[in-house]
């Protein structure tokens, strides 16, 4: 008995290293760490940490089958659905993220990160009113600092051409990320199909304070003032 306590502390300390590169993001020690603890006890977190730290280290195939892993383990992680899903979208699979995706949802239906990546998969299908009503059911269920929910629905508006609803989506997503340059640069797009220029041309401004090297906003504005210009003469 007491051989076994000391293995399970030993697991327990190599997990805890592992989480702790992983919060420096350094990722292949994490992988180390994690390996050597599954050596001794295969828990479900532990596959899913490892699998966390082998997405974020670009190897999609070992993340897919670290999560695969963890749902064998606990047919209910809520996570590794959601986190497989993420890979499968990177891996442009689609229909498998979608159905991991919907079991995520069955399994907590209460939570925006399943919503947010589903939302995702339509707006890669081309289906644009299921995405939009997936990032509305995120929002709707934590719509505090969720720039990237608003600016990905936004794209999906402007797609749509219902300029009115991406502008104010974009807006949102500024308002909660003051420094998204997308969001700038398309809600400058937009104002510029408009020909309503100042307000194009103070978002193009705003791009180029966040970063001068944007050459396309550069572009856009160099365009806009002789735009301008023409007109006034």
């Amino acid at each position: 008995m007491f051989g076994f306590e000391n293995k399970e502390k030993k697991a327990e300390t190599l997990f805890r290293q592992g989480n702790q590169y992983y919060q420096q993001k350094q990722f292949s020690k994490a992988i180390q760490e994690y390996t050597q603890a599954l050596q001794i006890f295969e828990g479900s977190g532990i596959y899913f940490n490892r699998g966390r730290a082998y997405q974020y280290n670009n190897e999609y195939d070992k993340a897919i089958a670290d999560y695969t892993k963890t749902i064998s383990i606990d047919s209910k992680h809520y996570g590794a659905y959601c986190a497989r899903a993420g890979v499968y979208l990177r891996m442009e699979n689609i229909d498998k993220a979608i159905s991991d995706l919907n079991e995520a949802i069955r399994i907590e239906p209460n939570d925006e990160w399943a919503y947010g990546l589903r939302g995702d998969a339509y707006a890669d299908k081309g289906e644009n009113d299921k995405a939009i009503s997936d990032y509305t059911k995120a929002l709707s269920l934590n719509p505090q600092d969720m720039d990237g929910l608003y600016f990905n629905r936004a794209l999906v508006y402007q797609n749509k051409g219902l300029n009115e609803k991406a502008i104010e989506d974009y807006t949102n997503s500024i308002n909660k990320n003051p420094r998204n340059s997308g969001a700038y640069f398309n809600r400058g797009k937009i104002y510029s199909d408009l020909h309503e220029y100042d307000n194009a041309i103070a978002d193009f401004r705003h791009v180029l304070r966040i970063d001068p090297n944007h050459q396309k906003a550069k572009n856009m504005e160099n365009l806009l003032m002789m735009q301008k210009h023409i007109k006034l003469d």
